[in-house]
């Protein structure tokens, strides 16, 4: 009777969207749904799938926050989790820090990183007027020596 009744007030907080995803209505903490003094989706995994190992954590396969649908949870290491996440970030990315567009000619891969010619091209300038600067600095030096 007890699981028909949690389970009743789960679903009173769950709005079934037509693509699958299970939407949580009811409190967040922070950008996480909470249920039962826990996160929602860690609640449906274990109600609906089973124990949650050890030192691992839940990650949303749909990578939506908000789903609460056991289908898009996996259990999974910390470490897997990070890296998982680090490489939604990274495809998130559409500009560099200087607001560059990664996107056609201005987008190169360096060592499977993303870079900006555009950047590179003003780190070149920057270089370039450093070292011709330097080099002209050194001539003049050269020659007020040759002079004296």
């Amino acid at each position: 009777m007890y699981k028909l009744d949690i389970e009743a007030e789960f679903f009173n907080f769950v709005f079934i969207q037509d693509d699958g995803h299970w939407l949580w209505t009811g409190t967040y903490d922070e950008e996480y749904p909470r249920f039962k003094q826990e996160y929602a989706y860690r609640w449906a995994y274990k109600h609906f799938i089973g124990p949650i190992p050890e030192r691992y954590d839940i990650d949303h396969l749909c990578e939506q926050t908000w789903c609460v649908n056991p289908i898009c949870l996996e259990a999974v290491t910390p470490v897997v989790n990070r890296e998982r996440q680090a490489a939604k970030q990274r495809r998130e990315k559409t500009h560099c820090p200087s607001g560059h567009p990664y996107f056609g000619d201005n987008l190169y891969l360096w060592h499977n990183t993303r870079m900006c010619r555009e950047c590179q091209r003003q780190r070149y300038t920057i270089r370039n007027a450093m070292v011709s600067a330097q080099r002209r600095e050194r001539r003049e030096r050269k020659v007020l020596i040759d002079q004296s």
